[in-house]
């Protein structure tokens, strides 16, 4: 419906972006919040996480070795320049 309302003309621009802030900054929290508010807590879940957590380690731990063996390039990794400290600066 939304995409309908969008090539007729019916939804502009400026109220696209007016929705997308109100969903991203205030319907999309609550919602969140709202479902970890009535989340009932239970030691699986703590299991779970656990298992994720050391999962994704694990992961990241073979693919760093193996980038390395296959001599990969590293990324650049970074923030922008602008953010960048340098002696004497304050940000």
């Amino acid at each position: 419906m939304g995409a309908f309302l969008g090539r007729s003309g019916f939804i502009g621009e400026t109220f696209a972006a007016g929705l997308k802030r109100l969903v991203a900054s205030v319907s999309l929290p609550v919602l969140l919040f709202s479902a970890f508010s009535r989340l009932e807590l239970r030691a699986s879940y703590f299991t779970l996480a656990l298992i994720v957590f050391a999962s994704c380690g694990v992961l990241g731990a073979i693919g760093i070795l193996l980038s390395r063996a296959a001599r990969l390039p590293r990324p650049a990794t970074g923030c922008h320049p602008s953010l960048k400290m340098t002696p004497g600066r304050q940000v």
